[in-house]
């Protein structure tokens, strides 16, 4: 009796109704077929179980994409998980991603992996076990489909968005992202500094140890080189700094500084930080800005009006806002491919910049 289709079909659904109340299954089942394979069972009798959580309002289907759990087990609430969040750029993700979540009446949990894979696993297991959040926007800390978040999201079909950008996620990734168009921001400098005549064109680099934040560095520094290219022009001369070791309060890293420019008009620099920090510094060198040196920075970070700076302003306000409404989508089901999406940053002149 035990093994009647009646009496497995109704034990079938017990299990999954469990599994739905407990938070072990969210958002899309897998196929029919695939369900009956797990529980050993033939595809009719794993359809009658479907039924009747379909009919129970546990389960809904939508013909075409496959059947999913109903919206009332959700929790309305997403998670943000950055590495850090004493960065300016991320309290900018942070205030978009709170003001779409408030505003389709969502709560926002925000973590912190601060680069460390064990740490970002860890609140993702947390985050999902002991929070039950319904989806996350994920500044992975690998930059690459193998970032712990990434692994276990997939693996687990909970919705997320990644909200970093990387060249990876922009060719060929099977999720959503929404970032910043790295590549057109550093057009954006390229093409101000050639439209104001200058051709001896430098970019101006931190120092950095061959880890993650340098391969951030050779991105910008290979997609400014490409805007250059595309504008007839020779890739700009690189000029490495040790700025986070005071490599400018010394008189040796100034007079490098030097010599490294020869002859260079214009810089772009990796940030605004590198930016401002140059500003203060040259004047000892009697190189005034912008009369002797053009600089573009990149950010439009507050110190960037300080000190009247040029420079692209990463939208990542918007980045959060975007990236919301895509998690929200798929949340609910109303979206079968990922969303991917690339935001425009702008260019915001100041004074930095001279013609020559």
């Amino acid at each position: 009796m035990s093994n009647s289709p009646q009496i497995k079909h109704h034990g079938i659904a017990e299990d999954l109704r469990t599994k739905i109340t407990e938070g072990k299954i969210r958002d899309r089942l897998p196929p029919q077929p695939e369900l009956a394979k797990q529980y050993r069972v033939h595809s009719i009798t794993m359809g009658k179980a479907l039924k009747t959580l379909v009919e129970e309002g546990l389960l809904y289907r939508i013909p075409g994409q496959g059947t999913f759990v109903s919206d009332h087990h959700l929790t309305n609430t997403v998670a943000v998980v950055l590495s850090t969040l004493e960065s300016p750029l991320h309290e900018r993700i942070i205030a978009g991603a709170e003001e779409g979540a408030s505003k389709n009446h969502n709560d926002l949990l925000v973590r912190a992996h601060k680069g460390d894979e064990k740490l970002e696993r860890e609140i993702i297991i947390d985050l999902l076990e002991n929070h039950k959040v319904d989806g996350f926007l994920i500044w992975p800390s690998r930059r690459d489909e193998l970032s712990p978040a990434i692994t276990i999201l997939t693996e687990k079909r909970v919705p997320f968005v990644a909200i970093r950008y990387s060249p990876t996620f922009v060719s060929g990734a099977k999720f959503s992202y929404v970032v910043n168009d790295d590549n057109a921001g550093s057009f954006l400098a390229a093409k101000h500094l050639v439209n104001r005549g200058h051709r001896e064109i430098g970019f101006l680099a931190p120092y950095a140890k061959p880890d993650t934040f340098a391969s951030v560095v050779e991105d910008r520094r290979r997609n400014f080189n490409s805007a250059l290219e595309e504008l007839g022009l020779e890739p700009a001369r690189q000029i490495i700094v040790d700025w986070m070791n005071n490599g400018w309060a010394s008189g040796n890293g100034l007079s490098d500084f030097r010599s490294q420019l020869n002859g260079i008009t214009g810089v772009f620099c990796f940030h605004d930080l590198l930016a401002a920090n140059c500003i203060r510094s040259v004047e000892r060198l009697g190189i005034r800005i912008p009369e002797d040196l053009s600089l573009i920075g990149y950010d439009d970070l507050d110190i960037a009006k300080y000190f009247d700076l040029t420079t692209v302003r990463q939208p990542m306000d918007q980045v959060g806002a975007k990236s919301v409404e895509a998690l929200l989508a798929e949340i609910e089901g109303k979206r079968k491919n990922p969303k991917q999406v690339t935001v425009k940053p702008e260019l915001v002149e100041r004074g930095s910049v001279q013609p020559v």
